[in-house]
């Protein structure tokens, strides 16, 4: 394929590979098959039945053949376009670069957002994927990797699903980063429906992306497969909770295949919840305890040390960066009373019941409730749910 074939943009082009792309029953193997075997889009609508029929069989040759005379493809063009859906194939220029190698490479994406040039940068996007259904401890460490991921710089790609991957899309929009969902349904339809406010602000201040066109139902079926998209976009992935057999390690799988980094973050032993953490661990996956370890493994230990001086510098430049909102990474303790480091010392990221602060304590109840509150007010923790308390990192 040359040069001018690899990079045709246009309409008539747009129309060619919408077309192709929603024929019943034609695939995205099948696609690959046709444009290898005759060259292009076009060379593909102007053969004929026997020519088609060497590449794909005779059904699927006769498919392609009758829908060339469905004159509904204009009219889905242009209710795409209306709903300001970009439509990328990878002979376009704005195709992402990181997709074109992968094993049966997205033949037709839709896309609703904004396009960054940093998805085609090395070493500047983070897939994070893990449980729909995450504790209390996956869903605190994962906001605050997906936080300082994002406070760097780095893109972060995930599925818009409950539990790991909404967090991590949330994290991201919050600290001022960038973010792309894949969806494993069509292209407007935010699944699930709670997260349809994310959806949302994805649209607003990133990208939302799919295989699939409009009205396009969650099928169980498409999210396997939607997720060699997302370490595909990926420069490493990062599963945060994951049991045995979940869909996060047919991600992590994906991205061993593609040539990408698996980082997972080590569970208890015995945890159904980290099964897959630890297996990926035992099979090779690099452990990160903290959000460095990703950070410094991606841009070089050398180049993080620089960027954290400069950021350092700049920060000392603009009297900001020892604010307690602003810097989380500042050991705080040094400000605290000697009974709110006696609470402290009893919490972790795992819940701990009022009753056992109480039981530990010994301070009464009017006391404990008390430096509850004021260390609360002030950051230091957090209630995930109502009487039941945490660190918060």
């Amino acid at each position: 394929m040359d040069d001018m074939q690899y990079f045709e943009d246009g309409y008539d082009s747009t129309i060619k590979h919408l077309w192709l792309n929603n024929i019943e029953g034609i695939n995205v193997e099948d696609v690959i098959k046709l444009k290898q075997s005759l060259g292009n889009v076009w060379n593909i609508y102007d053969a004929g039945l026997r020519v088609i029929d060497g590449v794909v069989g005779e059904y699927k040759a006769r498919q392609i053949i009758k829908s060339k005379s469905d004159g509904k493809i204009i009219e889905l063009y242009d209710r795409l376009s209306e709903k300001g859906i970009l439509m990328l194939y990878p002979e376009r220029s704005q195709y992402p670069e990181k997709l074109r190698n992968i094993h049966n490479p997205p033949q037709l994406l839709y896309i609703k957002g904004r396009i960054k040039n940093c998805l085609n940068e090395y070493n500047k996007t983070i897939g994070v994927v893990g449980s729909r259904n995450p504790s209390t401890y996956g869903r605190e460490i994962c906001r605050y990797f997906s936080e300082k991921i994002a406070k760097d710089g780095f893109n972060i790609v995930s599925g818009l699903a409950l539990g790991i991957d909404g967090i991590a899309h949330k994290a991201a929009l919050d600290n001022g980063g960038y973010t792309v969902a894949v969806l494993g349904s069509g292209i407007d339809v935010a699944y699930p429906r709670t997260n349809i406010e994310l959806y949302s602000r994805i649209v607003d201040n990133g990208a939302v992306i799919s295989e699939y066109g409009l009205n396009v139902k969650p099928n169980p079926w498409q999210f396997p497969i939607r997720n060699r998209i997302i370490s595909g976009l990926s420069d490493g992935v990062l599963i945060v909770e994951a049991k045995s057999g979940s869909g996060s390690l047919i991600t992590a799988e994906h991205a061993a295949e593609q040539g990408r980094i698996v980082y997972a973050i080590p569970g208890r032993v015995m945890d159904k919840l980290n099964e897959g953490n630890n297996q990926l661990l035992r099979e090779g996956a690099i452990c990160a305890t903290k959000p460095e370890d990703i950070i410094e493994d991606m841009v070089g230990i050398s180049n993080y040390e620089k960027s954290n001086e400069k950021r350092t510098n700049y920060d000392k430049n603009n009297d900001c960066s020892l604010n307690e909102n602003n810097d989380r990474d500042i050991d705080k303790t040094d400000n605290l009373t000697s009974d709110e480091r006696v609470i402290i010392e009893c919490l972790s990221l795992e819940p701990v019941y009022i009753d056992e602060i109480l039981q530990k304590t010994h301070f009464g109840v009017t006391k404990t409730i008390s430096l509850l509150y004021v260390l609360e007010d002030k950051g230091y923790i957090k209630q995930p749910d109502r009487g039941y308390y945490i660190l918060y990192i």
